[in-house]
């Protein structure tokens, strides 16, 4: 009955107004206020002679939502270390000098 009686009237019982309410919040929960606001403006821009469903306004409030965009700063497309590449004989004097002996698994 809730969900179908979006359409309030003025002689609806306060039960099922307040149920509205908590519809409109559950499905509205999480999106900022002002996206919410440019919705509704959206909304009664485009469908003058409906009334909104939480749905509806849900819908268009997320389209608002900016998408993440991709930032190529520079500094990150090459991540080698600069300088010579390391040999393993040359890894196995730099461990050898640092008295770190690997263990060998067979």
């Amino acid at each position: 009955m809730t969900l179908l009686s979006h359409y309030w009237r003025d002689d609806d019982p306060v039960e099922l107004t307040g149920a509205i309410g908590r519809d409109w919040a559950d499905v509205l929960e999480g999106l900022p206020q002002d996206l919410i606001q440019r919705a509704c403006i959206e909304y009664e821009r485009t469908e003058p002679r409906r009334k909104p469903t939480p749905g509806a306004i849900y819908q268009l409030a997320r389209g608002y939502i900016p998408r993440p965009a991709v930032v190529n700063t520079g500094h990150l497309t090459d991540m080698r270390p600069k300088g010579e590449c390391v040999t393993a004989e040359r890894a196995a004097e730099i461990m050898e000098k640092a008295g770190f002996k690997p263990r060998v698994f067979k």
